[in-house]
């Protein structure tokens, strides 16, 4: 189903253009949510025309905690030198409750896109900017993923969380270690998922699956040992006072040459 909603004119720059017949990317999570302490989490994207011509894209959700085989997909169109900002998307476009990471295709032109989720709340909105992220970028098992600048408070009224997101890009099962830490190195331990095809999971307080002490200051290792596994990751740092959260996208873990 095509779907041409409203446009708003903006300009945008220093982005990675996506015309027709390039790769798929991923914007990694929005959001229609309550949550943790009262927050209400929204996502709007933006999409821009590159040029003066018009152009299309299919937009897919993949829903949190499910397979995606399937997903539920529409088409949206901007016209030539516009953008088009789609508020609360997950809503707005797919009638969704919940969470979702966006799976785009271009399908006719050419369009830069972002995105921004953000917390609703009756002081303004506390947000966080969310990259398109292109399907070249995922990591694999000869490429590990990590998250720096990670916090996790023992006292969910101060300090932050720490939520990690996982997007498996293939249909099959993917099989990932995640591996915990301190700024000094302290290990945790390890965790460990399986996700379902094209599943998308995010772990809310991360670290307490491991620990409840405090932690001012960490990182996660995240790899796979899955053969033609591919995957996408984030963390978001969220201010248990404010709600403001911040959006960490995944390093890559260059490997070591052999000797």
């Amino acid at each position: 189903m095509k779907r041409h909603l409203p446009i708003v004119v903006l300009g945008l720059a220093g982005l990675v253009p996506l015309a027709a017949g390039a790769q798929t990317v991923y914007i990694p999570a929005s959001a229609h949510v309550i949550g943790f302490g009262g927050t209400v989490w929204r996502t709007d994207i933006e999409i821009k025309s590159c040029d003066d011509s018009d152009a299309e894209i299919r937009i897919e959700a993949l829903e949190r905690g499910k397979e995606n085989l399937s997903p539920l997909a529409e088409s949206l169109q901007v016209d030539g030198g516009s953008t088009l900002r789609v508020n609360d998307a997950l809503s707005s476009i797919f009638h969704l409750i919940g969470a979702a990471a966006f799976r785009i295709t271009p399908l006719t032109g050419c369009t830069f896109i972002t995105s921004r989720t953000y917390n609703d709340s009756a002081g303004g909105t506390y947000g966080q900017y969310v990259p398109a992220i292109p399907e070249s970028e995922a990591f694999n098992n000869k490429r590990a993923a990590q998250l720096i600048q990670l916090s996790q408070s023992d006292d969910d009224t101060t300090g932050y969380r720490t939520a990690i997101g996982l997007i498996n890009l293939t249909g099959l099962n993917l099989r990932l270690t995640l591996q915990f830490y301190s700024s000094m190195g302290r290990f945790f331990g390890p965790l460990t998922k399986t996700l379902g095809p094209y599943e998308y999971i995010q772990l809310d307080k991360a670290f307490r699956n491991l620990t409840f002490i405090n932690v001012p200051d960490g990182y996660v290792t995240i790899s796979t040992i899955t053969p033609g596994g591919s995957f996408l990751a984030y963390a978001s740092v969220v201010d248990n006072r404010s709600g403001d959260a911040i959006f960490i996208p995944a390093q890559g873990i260059v490997p070591q040459p052999e000797e």
